[in-house]
């Protein structure tokens, strides 16, 4: 009789639980009806977005601007209310290994939905072989060939290739007619190299020979030693492919040294920072750029014209600082990404790298971009210019 008293007992117990789970169910279904018949829907999604700049280290006059375009429109996208963003933004320190690990804590732990990163190609590399891994969309702002022209299924590019910088920089030099020998100085990191191989490769195209190839190391404090010897080979130009500090430290050597022939630069010092760190060595460096770089320069009816104009007036009143080309890198990043969610309408990944590869004729920033299965380089010959650096202003050239 005990056992089953018990048995008795122990249902009892057993139906109340039953009971009160079923009316905390009804209760909770009742509260949710209730904050959809006062909103009107559903509680949207909100997807995670990683970003991994170089916001500290040699790069950081490139992840700064990156971030800030990302932070505003990320801002706008958000008030927009078509879908629900929240960026998760890590601090790569202009360090490979650093990248690697953010790149990994933001799928592993924060788990993104697509990463944008980074700011310079060696760290853009390292997120690379991370994003291959787990199989999610990266749009990167670097301009390393090398990161797109291999094993890209994952990677789309927002900054414009190492081969487009140079062939339109080469353009430019061919069209002066009066340069015929040129020698080279390059960052030995990724982006440096990459640059230096692709101008050695395209020289002869336009009628240039090489004389002299010297690097240097990143941070280096001082590059005498080599552009003495790049002097010494006679050339009619130099051409440092590199990002700060390394062109700044060159365009005053070739002052100190009294070299006369003109320098060209990469699209890696179309900022600020190269003018404030060569200070009066930088009058007169040529480089390729970004348009965004003299919006008030272009052609009335260029169509990303008034599309620069715009966001430039809003990114000025925000940051008290002008937009440059890398502001123009992190926001189609993201412009482009969060288009792309929008109309895949999932963020799995499959699909949303599908639907990154079927964007046509956007009107950005950088240029007027478009992918596809087998090109993930938005950006062409024409989304680029030509800019002098005089009187401490950017001056377009072409």
């Amino acid at each position: 009789m005990g056992g089953k008293k018990v048995f008795v007992r122990f249902l009892a117990l057993l139906l109340a639980i039953l009971l009160l789970a079923s009316f905390t169910t009804s209760c909770t279904q009742k509260q949710e009806e209730g904050k959809k018949k006062e909103t009107g829907k559903e509680e949207q999604q909100v997807y995670k977005i990683g970003c991994i700049l170089s916001l500290s280290g040699a790069a950081s006059p490139l992840g700064i601007p990156e971030k800030n375009a990302i932070q505003l429109l990320a801002e706008e996208i958000n008030a927009a209310g078509k879908i629900k963003i929240e960026l998760i933004i890590e601090d790569d320190q202009s360090d490979p290994a650093k990248a690697t690990q953010a790149a990994r804590k933001l799928i592993e732990q924060d788990k993104v939905i697509a990463i944008i990163g980074s700011s310079n190609t060696p760290c853009s590399l390292a997120i690379k072989e991370v994003v291959n891994q787990a199989k999610i969309p990266m749009m990167c702002p670097s301009a390393g060939n090398v990161i797109t022209d291999v094993d890209n299924t994952w990677v789309f590019r927002t900054a414009p290739k190492d081969a487009v910088a140079v062939k339109t920089l080469l353009e430019y030099i061919k069209s002066e007619g009066s340069i015929k020998k040129v020698a080279i100085l390059h960052d030995s990191n990724a982006f440096g190299q990459s640059g230096a191989d692709q101008i050695k490769k395209d020289a002869p195209a336009y009628g240039l020979t090489v004389v002299a190839v010297e690097k240097y190391e990143t941070n280096a404090p001082d590059l005498t030693a080599q552009m003495t010897k790049l002097k010494n080979a006679n050339p009619d130009a130099i051409i440092v492919w590199g990002t700060n500090p390394g062109p700044a430290i060159a365009a005053k050597a070739r002052v100190q040294l009294g070299i006369k022939v003109p320098m060209f630069g990469s699209h890696g010092i179309a900022n600020k920072k190269f003018i404030e760190l060569a200070g009066d060595a930088a009058e007169g460096v040529v480089f390729p750029a970004g348009k965004i770089l003299v919006p008030d320069q272009l052609e009335e009816n260029d169509p990303i014209k008034a599309v620069i104009e715009e966001f430039s007036k809003k990114y000025e009143a925000k940051y008290n600082e002008k937009a440059v080309t890398f502001t123009a890198h992190g926001y189609d990043a993201l412009k482009i990404l969060a288009d792309a969610l929008e109309r895949a309408g999932t963020s799995e990944p499959e699909a949303l790298r599908k639907a990154i590869e079927e964007t046509k004729d956007y009107i950005g920033l950088d240029g007027t971009m478009s992918y596809s299965a087998e090109d993930h380089d938005g950006i062409g010959l024409d989304d680029m210019v030509v800019v002098k650096i005089e009187g401490g202003k950017w001056v377009r050239l072409k």
